[in-house]
């Protein structure tokens, strides 16, 4: 692997992890057009990196935020600063019984998400690095996030996302296992939805990647343990680690500050764009 693959990579998979327009689906099309065998051992553990900087993305992002929750959950004082994204102080503030509710729901909306997982793997694991699939899962994140901008509306808090909300929100995750559905498009999108305000649907996404991710990671490790060679590549592990966390940093910063002023409607288009040329490529044989 190259160095400008691996900032081509660790790009696409920082910004379209978070913004709603599908990590999987940029990363297949791009593996396409440039040619690289998606089995090679290299591009195991370079897919499993970028993915761990996503994580860190995540922690850096709402480093605050999450280090309130934890520790109100332990019932010990928090040291609340100054809240990022021009929120007000109370939005990173919280009784211990709020925080382990909210960890709570996002752990049962993540174990919603493994099982059904489990059930369909046989059927989805084929369709991973399937072009016609993605083509037809960025349209269908498109008309996820049209159906959120046409009936979304709620204010609701994180604080009172609820069972309800959050199984929804679990089921909604499970979409994403496919290519070309974005992960954080259809729980943020279901989110809004199902009431949760514009910037609390964001942070349950986000919060959610955190379990998910991680157990993508692990699953993927062990299934490549015997195929993956560490070491060979380290001036592209770094890079691509580096990229993938600074893009991953900004595109949930960039994704926060536009939910607080405007509506997801760029979003469906690009999707709606994508998916439509992806299909023509491949009816061309392009792809």
């Amino acid at each position: 692997m190259t160095i400008w693959e691996a900032i081509l990579l660790g790009a696409l998979q920082g910004a379209t992890e978070f913004l709603p327009v599908s990590s999987s689906g940029h990363l297949v099309l791009a593996e396409h057009l440039l040619g690289i065998d998606a089995h090679r051992a290299d591009l195991m553990v370079f897919n499993l990196l970028i993915h761990v900087a996503t994580v860190v993305a995540v922690i850096v992002a709402y480093r605050e935020d999450l280090s309130n929750l934890f520790l109100a959950a332990l019932n010990l004082p928090a040291p609340v600063k100054s809240p990022k994204f021009g929120l007000e102080m109370r939005d990173i503030w919280y009784t211990p019984e709020q925080a382990r509710a909210i960890i709570g729901w996002v752990l049962g909306s993540t174990i919603v998400t493994g099982v059904l997982y489990l059930l369909l793997s046989d059927v989805i694991d084929p369709l991973a690095t399937n072009v016609t699939m993605a083509g037809v899962g960025f349209l269908c994140t498109s008309l996820i996030l049209a159906a959120s901008q046409r009936w979304a509306g709620g204010e609701v808090n994180i604080r009172h996302t609820g069972w309800r909300r959050a199984v929804l929100v679990g089921l909604a995750q499970t979409l994403a296992i496919l290519p070309g559905i974005s992960r954080s498009g259809s729980t943020i999108a279901t989110g809004l939805m199902v009431g949760l305000g514009r910037v609390d649907a964001a942070k349950f996404s986000f919060f959610l990647a955190l379990p998910i991710i991680l157990l993508a990671f692990a699953k993927e490790a062990w299934d490549a343990r015997h195929d993956m060679v560490w070491g060979t590549q380290a001036g592209p592990y770094v890079v691509g680690f580096l990229t993938s966390l600074v893009v991953g940093i900004w595109a949930i910063n960039f994704l926060i500050k536009m939910l607080r002023g405007r509506d997801l409607y760029p979003f469906v288009y690009y999707t709606a764009a994508l998916g439509c040329l992806t299909l023509t490529l491949r009816w061309l044989g392009v792809l």
